[in-house]
């Protein structure tokens, strides 16, 4: 569970009705033997894109057990070539659309 002080504790409910661990795994992004879910490392870093913080200076002012995972986990999360971030953002860009598709004719009336 991610306290309400963080960044990303907003993004929850957004992430869950566009389903993006579903999103996730049909891009191939899982979860190895043992580890962190991609899901949680994901939430985390688009929680500080969206409140615009940098992540090094927000690491560095967290007590070490407030996050549940290392920084080098962040890193090595980005940076692995096995997963597919074109098809997770398309797949993200299309159901965002869908959910948002039946408010557009409502922009346009006069």
């Amino acid at each position: 569970m991610i306290p309400q002080n963080h960044p990303d504790s907003r993004l929850s409910p957004f992430l869950a009705t566009i389903g993006f661990a579903r999103i996730l795994h049909a891009a191939g992004i899982h979860r190895a033997a043992v580890g962190i879910a991609p899901r949680i490392v994901i939430q985390f870093l688009l929680g500080l894109i969206f409140t615009q913080r940098n992540f090094w200076r927000w690491w560095e002012t967290r007590p070490s057990d407030e996050v549940p995972f290392g920084k080098d986990v962040v890193y090595r999360f980005l940076n692995d070539p096995r997963w597919n971030w074109r098809r997770v953002l398309s797949h993200v860009a299309r159901e965002v659309y869908r959910h948002v598709r039946p408010f557009i004719p409502l922009l346009f009336q006069r």
